[in-house]
């Protein structure tokens, strides 16, 4: 991986939070034409991966915090040509363990001094090392996405798309084990030449709910990614923004948000310039997204359907999963599979319910088996346990009820628009493809009664 040589500005900046006090920041340099100490530590540990036999195209598991040596990682395994696979900490260990059985070579970070197995002494100069590599590991499991297509992409997104020019200070408010820290605040900055921040806080309780203001304002920060749950953690617990108010602002100029729709009023939209509801803006080139019904016919405009894109996808996007095909049609065509592993269950269906701090939660509609004597409430905990074991607290998934029987189309299809709207407690349109439609209404006097 080689990035942009633009100026002397700093291209990492370390934004640490330590017990309850906002610790010294740290900032690292690529400079044009100088061999600096950060570069030196990539070599470094390059170097070091090397001597303990790590190859191109081994896979390595970084399992670290929001600290620079984690960024050193990656960037150590690119300069190598391995393939580093990066995971969030709040997975659980079976999720854990799946990403492991992947790697040969295992990088972690611990606190206790005999746990540190890398020396980083007596070192050579290791070389960008040539490779067509192919894969990233995203927070799910291993995708396919063409490297040359990934880092284009990355690199025109900057500006077309942000509107950066290069030197100008950029923050993804992500973790390094997403997608969207793999590529917004590791190597789309880097790739364009625009400082990165790399913030180990939270949006609130560290200390306060004016972190990112005060982050924003003392690096002078132009272009801001964040989550739209974390603007409504932020607003919750400073409904005025009176901390944000304290920091001046005048370098940054956009804000733009993943994961979820953002409220209106967060963004201070309401004005004559403010967008048709439900507009989400143009996609960008090589995709071909249509707007399509249940029965795969495009809509008319102003119309409620499934948002579909055409293949093939673009360069940028991935083309398929890591040795794993199979798990490709459990992972993305299946939803929550591990509620129906529970024995209790004979059917379920699992939608987005409204909710005023994450946007969506997950919602179960669950069927039981004929011969279940257990409590119903016995059973959804032991639902929740089983999901948070197999998945990870980061599925979120707390709330379901017990239905005699579940909605569906001739084609055995589940109308889940349909039923996320019903459970948000929002009008609702039954389509004549459906079979029975007075489940809808055994589903709403199941509701009133929880």
């Amino acid at each position: 991986t080689q990035w942009k040589e633009s100026s002397t500005r700093p291209k990492l900046y370390l934004k640490p939070y330590l017990c309850g006090i906002m610790n010294t920041e740290r900032i690292m340099h690529y400079r044009s034409g100088v061999r600096c100490l950060y570069e030196i530590q990539v070599s470094k540990l390059a170097d070091v991966m090397v001597r303990h036999g790590v190859k191109k195209g081994d896979r390595v598991v970084i399992y670290m915090p929001m600290i620079p040596q984690t960024v050193c990682c990656m960037l150590a395994c690119a300069r190598i040509g391995a393939i580093h696979s990066l995971i969030f900490g709040g997975f659980a260990s079976k999720e854990l363990s799946v990403r492991i059985d992947h790697a040969k070579v295992i990088h972690t970070w611990n606190n206790k001094h005999h746990c540190i197995i890398l020396i980083l002494r007596l070192f050579r100069i290791i070389c960008c090392f040539p490779l067509r590599s192919e894969i990233l590991y995203s927070s799910l499991t291993g995708v396919i996405r063409p490297t040359g297509g990934y880092a284009v992409m990355l690199n025109w997104t900057m500006s077309a798309v942000y509107g950066l020019k290069p030197g100008e200070v950029w923050w993804a408010a992500s973790d390094l084990g997403w997608v969207v820290g793999h590529s917004y605040i590791c190597y789309g900055p880097l790739l364009h030449g625009n400082p990165t921040v790399l913030y180990e806080g939270k949006p609130v309780g560290t200390p306060d709910a004016g972190a990112y203001f005060r982050v924003l304002a003392e690096h002078e920060v132009a272009a801001f990614f964040t989550s739209p749950t974390a603007i409504r953690a932020i607003r919750q617990q400073d409904p005025e923004a009176a901390l944000g108010k304290q920091y001046s602002l005048k370098s940054y100029f956009l804000l733009t948000e993943s994961g979820s729709p953002i409220t209106a009023s967060c963004v201070g939209l309401g004005n004559s310039t403010t967008p048709p509801p439900g507009q989400a803006g143009k996609p960008v080139p090589g995709y071909n997204v249509m707007i399509l019904d249940e029965n795969k016919e495009p809509v008319k405009a102003t119309t409620l359907g499934n948002i579909v894109v055409k293949l093939p996808l673009p360069p940028g996007a991935f083309s398929g999963l890591w040795e794993n095909q199979e798990a490709f049609h459990k992972l993305y065509f299946q939803k929550f599979p591990c509620i129906l592993h529970h024995h209790a269950v004979a059917d379920c269906a699992v939608v987005g319910q409204e909710d005023a701090l994450k946007g969506h939660v997950p919602f179960a509609l669950c069927v039981l088996r004929d011969d279940i004597k257990t409590e119903e409430k016995k059973i959804l905990e032991d639902i929740v346990e089983q999901v948070r074991n197999s998945i990870g607290p980061v599925a979120a998934f707390q709330k379901g009820m017990f239905v005699k029987q579940l909605p569906k189309t001739r084609s055995g299809k589940i109308p889940r628009s349909a039923l996320s709207a019903l459970v948000s407690g929002k009008p609702y349109k039954i389509t004549p493809t459906i079979e029975d439609a007075s489940v809808f209404k055994h589903i709403e006097e199941v509701l009133k009664k929880k």
